[in-house]
């Protein structure tokens, strides 16, 4: 795998955003199978998932993202995002610049993390709305993997907090607050040292516009199952242990989903906390999930899957 990083404006996130693109290695641009877009969660950042970003560009994909504002490189203070529109214009913007960098009419999937996945839902739901004219069509996309997907964001908030933060947010939108979540409750401490591995570029902070945009959006989550359209492949990986983002949201919106038996999955892990690729297991979840990928990938294109 080869990386390349830059620096650019971006218009949707009114700033200079940082920006990742994973390419496979010794395989010329024209042999590459497709593209995907990866998107990370609240309080993470882009390299935090370059163990499936390598996953990827093992199954002849180019994968590439961008970190929020207010996360990882990218500009602002940490937590700083604004409201979710912004972030789905992000979406939009960064898939037209992987499609320009894919050879054209290349197949394209989407990755996303705990809070990424929410906003990928709400991005997906809007695309719906605008027609299969749309280059974002939801049955465009030949897969979308979603890892820990952040379902509810208002579990695990008491009422009391939910109150006060939706008045604060019309008076003090860009106050920030602290989401509660810490390393020991995503993944495991290392198993000789008993130490959590810290990553200086997260951070557990949230501005209180994105916070109340998030639970008024919550509402619409169910609704987002019926976003999905064939031939799209979906995958949910959850691990049985999250209390970030537990299994049963999870679980009932997979049931929720329209699509047929055949062209969604749903991997629950033993054990396993809300980050997946920080847990020892990781490296044979991504094997499972390549195999999916590659029969995915091999599946003709346009066509129904075939019950298996």
């Amino acid at each position: 795998m080869q990386q390349a990083t830059d620096h650019y404006h971006s218009e949707s996130g009114g700033g200079k955003l940082f920006r990742r693109v994973f390419t496979p290695r010794d395989l010329a641009p024209e042999a590459w199978r497709g593209g995907v877009l990866l998107v990370h969660g609240l309080g993470d950042h882009l390299a935090c998932h370059e163990k499936a970003a390598r996953m990827f560009c093992d199954q002849g994909l180019v994968a590439a993202g961008v970190d929020w504002p207010g996360h990882g490189q990218s500009f602002g203070k940490r937590g700083s995002s604004r409201q979710v529109d912004s972030l789905l214009d992000l979406i939009g913007e960064s898939l037209a610049d992987l499609r320009a960098r894919l050879p054209a009419g290349s197949p394209v999937g989407l990755y996303a993390h705990s809070a990424g996945g929410f906003v990928l839902l709400q991005f997906l739901r809007q695309q719906l709305g605008l027609g299969q004219q749309g280059v974002n069509y939801p049955a465009a996309f030949s897969f979308v993997w979603l890892s820990s997907p952040l379902l509810q964001p208002t579990h695990g908030q008491g009422f009391l907090k939910i109150k006060i933060g939706k008045f604060l947010s019309k008076i003090a939108p860009g106050l920030r607050l602290d989401t509660g979540v810490r390393s020991g409750s995503c993944y495991p401490p290392d198993p000789v040292t008993g130490i959590y591995k810290e990553d200086e570029l997260k951070h557990h902070k949230i501005s209180l516009a994105f916070g109340a945009d998030l639970m008024r959006r919550s509402l619409q989550v169910q609704e987002c199952a019926g976003a999905f359209r064939e031939p799209t492949r979906l995958l949910i990986t959850q691990g049985d242990a999250d209390q970030v983002c537990p299994a049963q949201f999870s679980r009932d919106f997979f049931e929720a989903v329209s699509l047929p038996s055949c062209n969604k999955t749903y991997r629950l892990l033993p054990g396993v906390l809300h980050e997946p690729l920080n847990d020892p297991g990781a490296d044979d979840l991504l094997t499972e999930v390549g195999e999916w990928l590659g029969a995915a990938l091999n599946e003709a294109s346009g066509k129904a899957c075939k019950n298996r």
